[in-house]
């Protein structure tokens, strides 16, 4: 007995070997994960719910100002394939904005001050080129900037499969001008595949991210040159639908602080911020 299964056991082994090298030639073997890209096909439509706000904290000169400024709204989503990703149309059929400042009350504007769409491609791991933005009016030109949607909305991808764990690092630098100035802004951010779940009959991937944000403002109002710098570190998550291909949720916190330079001011003013910004799915 001890011979035979001393005999056998090389067979086996052999047997064995010869297995996985036909299962290996035939594809077998765990399916790999599906790549995280923007790869979808033409006519995708989708609409998402979103709502964000941001707190600003001037210390001028030993007293503290707030500025609040608050969103919220419906975004139509379609996309199209276009080369190596796809063109993506973004209009606004409800937005509410608002601006609230100390001894200058609340600024607040709607969807109708703004005419047209965000047009733009993401390439499969989410690059932005911009190709077109609406023509925006009124108050909503210091609330609403289509260049700064088109870069945030969507989240960087890897572009191939990736397990729990894996980690991939992108920058989204762009600069958008804005009501008498303009604004750069940097983030450096990564993201990590925490692992799968189901919301609402969803199975999603859970992707953690958090990195840094500099901001630079620079305008002119009611005479005065105005220059703002921040930095603040950035943390959040996305739901990613691995068998749709789209994303369901990504929440965004952001705190940091920088200074605000008025040429009227005899010194800098430290500033502290702090928002919270949501985009979801809308079910239908």
């Amino acid at each position: 007995m001890t011979r035979l299964f001393q005999i056998s056991r090389p067979l086996l082994l052999l047997g064995a070997v010869a297995l996985l090298l036909a299962l290996m030639a035939c594809g077998g073997g765990p399916p790999a994960p599906p790549a995280l890209a923007y790869d979808l096909p033409a006519g995708t439509s989708l609409t998402y719910e979103m709502a964000d706000t941001t707190y600003v904290d001037i210390d001028a000169m030993g007293q503290t100002m707030q500025t609040v400024q608050a969103s919220s709204g419906i975004a139509e989503v379609t996309m199209e394939p276009v080369g190596d990703g796809v063109r993506v149309t973004m209009t606004f059929p409800e937005l509410s904005a608002s601006l609230t400042q100390p001894m200058a009350g609340t600024l607040s504007a709607d969807e109708s001050a703004l005419k047209g769409s965000v047009v733009f491609t993401l390439d499969r791991r989410g690059h932005v080129q911009v190709e077109e933005v609406p023509d925006v009016s009124g108050t909503l030109e210091q609330l609403f900037e289509g260049g700064a949607v088109a870069h945030t909305f969507f989240p960087r991808l890897p572009g191939r499969g990736v397990g729990a764990g894996d980690t991939w690092t992108d920058t989204i630098a762009f600069s958008a001008e804005i009501a008498n100035g303009e604004m750069e802004s940097t983030m450096i951010l990564t993201y990590t595949a925490e692992g799968n779940a189901t919301v609402d009959g969803r199975n999603v991937l859970r992707i953690a991210v958090e990195g840094d944000a500099t901001t630079e403002v620079t305008a002119s109002m009611q005479g005065a040159d105005i220059f703002q710098s921040a930095v603040a570190g950035v943390q959040g998550h996305v739901l990613w639908d691995t068998n749709a291909g789209v994303m369901v949720e990504q929440v965004t916190e952001m705190e940091g602080d920088g200074t605000i330079d008025v040429s009227m001011a005899p010194e800098p003013m430290p500033i502290q911020l702090r928002g919270r910004s949501i985009i979801r799915l809308k079910n239908e």
